[in-house]
């Protein structure tokens, strides 16, 4: 088509047309313009494409990460109700019988019930330059609000309960000075994973009788109580944030179900 021009252009020129002349060159200019503007248009396409299967990538892996969120949280709330469960019974009674020793030392403990959220493919993301996840803008804004402010929240809450939990531990102090460690306890701060049993030095009997005097005395049953309400307040939280993670999961799920 150009070439047909250039010859058109050409014959005008020598038959002293010069009018015609310039109007089959912007002709040929226009054809130009619409070239480039096609080849850009044709390669912005294809830029978008490839940017868009990328996010989708991106969203899959991101969807696992939630998965695995999601799965942690709701095992930190499990912990939260048999933590509670087991002070609940023990704020209950005011009195407790020898029998009740061991499911003493339960309630008495109460470990750390949060879990890592895991961020890999969002950081990933964020280290590649490229941001955006084109064609999933809504999901996007949730995604970093998830990620960063939320996160945020939930590390600080974190931090809060391993405090919270340290600290409570001080009675530990006390019993220590006063009670040799059992092989039940060493069974279960070992997760049922110590490999021998030790004589003990000390009267079982009075080992218990000690046992029910610190759970009856008051710092005892503050410390019930401070495992309850630390307990209550992190369940809340992790169902909140469970919460946001499950819908987070159902949106993307069901956006690259409508992509495929």
């Amino acid at each position: 088509m150009i070439k047909f021009f250039r010859r058109i252009r050409k014959s005008q020129l020598l038959q002293g047309k010069v009018s015609k002349y310039l109007l089959y060159a912007m002709g040929e200019i226009a054809l130009v313009m619409v070239g480039i503007l096609l080849a850009l248009q044709v390669n912005n396409w294809n830029e978008n494409k490839k940017a868009y299967e990328s996010s989708k990538e991106y969203l899959n892996e991101i969807l696992k990460d939630l998965e695995e969120n999601s799965d942690l949280i709701g095992k930190g709330i499990y912990s939260c109700d048999e933590f509670m469960q087991n002070e609940v019974w023990a704020l209950q009674l005011t009195e407790y019988v020898p029998d009740q020793a061991d499911s003493l030392w339960i309630a008495l403990g109460g470990h750390f019930v949060f879990f890592t959220i895991s961020d890999r493919t969002f950081q990933k993301l964020q280290n590649s330059g490229n941001t955006r996840l084109v064609g999933f803008d809504d999901i996007e804004d949730k995604l970093t609000h998830y990620f960063i402010k939320s996160k945020d929240r939930y590390d600080s809450f974190q931090e809060w309960d391993k405090f919270m939990t340290l600290e409570g531990q001080d009675y530990m102090k006390d019993l220590d000075e006063r009670l040799e460690i059992s092989n039940y306890r060493m069974d279960f701060y070992a997760r049922e994973a110590s490999p021998r049993e030790f004589p003990l030095g000390q009267d079982p009997v009075q080992q218990v009788i000690i046992l029910i005097d610190f759970a009856e005395s008051p710092r005892g049953r503050n410390h019930f109580k401070y495992n309850y309400m630390r307990h209550e307040r992190a369940r809340g939280f992790l169902k909140e944030m469970k919460t946001e993670t499950d819908a987070l999961i159902t949106e993307i799920n069901n956006a690259l179900t409508e992509a495929d």
